[in-house]
């Protein structure tokens, strides 16, 4: 996906743009990497540090979206962190409109959406440090008539993401600010079903713990 935007000031080394993700323009494909500590080249201003227990991969570092895979499991489940993702309404093909960037708002959206089906929210924290977020599991209730696109993200061109049949996406959401500016953190989990899921659930919370970044809850 292409980004484009205004250009900024330029912040020091440790402060994130509060533009960003919006006037993010990077991407990388970085490939193979860990075990040990990865630094996003684009994802929250190049300035997101991940550590990996063994050997994962990555094919997407970009303003929007970093996520990676255990090496060799890229298209079975993957952990994806997200910034200020965008509610996609599938009926009218647009980003919903009066749906707050707020935990609460997002958990109600996705709750009241008929192709989706949600657990009731639960409390945790992510990352190192230790962000307060609430979880929801997400899953297809449309029986296979349609293919559940929820997401999108700043200009996207398009883009959205989509889950179907027993695909299951665990979704972490925490309210932060950085730059000045309040944003919403998204850190997802996919599983190819629910036993996929609780497998892969033990190393993916192991990495998502290690994430830092100077951000701080809103």
């Amino acid at each position: 996906m292409a980004n484009t935007s205004s250009v900024s000031p330029t912040p020091s080394e440790s402060e994130i743009r509060g533009c960003v993700p919006e006037c993010s323009t990077g991407f990388s494909d970085p490939g193979a990497i860990g075990p040990g500590p990865y630094t996003t080249a684009a994802f929250l201003d190049g300035q997101l540090t991940v550590t990996y227990p063994s050997r994962w991969e990555s094919h997407e570092d970009q303003g929007v979206e970093f996520s990676s895979a255990p090496a060799a499991k890229w298209d079975v489940h993957r952990v994806l962190f997200w910034d200020d993702i965008l509610p996609w309404d599938q009926k009218h093909g647009r980003v919903a409109t009066g749906v707050p960037s707020t935990t609460a708002g997002w958990v109600e959206w996705l709750s009241s959406n008929p192709i989706v089906t949600v657990t009731s929210p639960r409390h945790a924290t992510i990352t190192r440090m230790r962000l307060p977020a609430t979880y929801i599991d997400i899953t297809d209730a449309s029986g296979g008539e349609r293919f559940p696109e929820p997401i999108t993200w700043p200009n996207a061109g398009g883009n959205r993401y989509g889950m179907g049949g027993d695909f299951v996406l665990r979704l972490y959401l925490a309210e932060v600010t950085y730059g000045g500016k309040d944003h919403l953190l998204a850190v997802a989990v996919e599983g190819q079903d629910s036993e996929d899921l609780k497998s892969f659930l033990p190393e993916a919370k192991q990495v998502i713990a290690s994430a830092e970044a100077p951000i701080e809850a809103a």
